[in-house]
């Protein structure tokens, strides 16, 4: 919708948006990125709350990038980083790409013990790591 007010909202089913200048696609693409990178971080900030409490980790930050290869990493200082196109998935993968990265402030690896420390949190993590390996192209798209 052209409008001065810039603004996306879903209305019946559909993702709206109202913008000034629609037919700039360059400006309007940026808008539509911005208003994700918000959504993704509002979302991944609430699971890291979460997950922080219950694995008794400490975060020290969140950073929200278009990350090329990869849904999350996190860093030995507590610097979770995620991949902004993940919001476009169920939050319910959301949440495991979430838990896993957290895990990785108690074991910073792929070992045993980490996969062990995510199964007692999320027992069915190998479906929602299956779901990303079959869906998650497709989260990729258009971008």
């Amino acid at each position: 919708i052209e409008n001065k007010k810039k603004l996306v909202y879903i209305a019946d089913q559909s993702f709206c948006v109202s913008f000034s200048t629609i037919n700039d696609q360059v400006k309007l693409k940026k808008f539509i990125f911005s208003w994700y990178q918000q959504q993704a971080y509002d979302v991944f900030e609430d699971l890291i709350l979460y997950w922080k409490k219950k694995l008794n980790v400490r975060v020290d930050s969140l950073k929200i990038k278009k990350l090329k290869s990869r849904w999350g990493s996190c860093s030995s200082t507590g610097v979770i980083t995620m991949n902004w196109l993940l919001v476009k998935a169920p939050k319910d993968i959301i949440s495991y790409v979430v838990l896993h990265e957290c895990c990785h402030l108690v074991y910073f690896n792929h070992s045993k013990d980490f996969w062990n420390l995510v199964g007692v949190h999320m027992p069915d993590y190998v479906t929602k790591k299956s779901w990303l390996k079959n869906y998650g192209s497709l989260l990729l798209q258009n971008h």
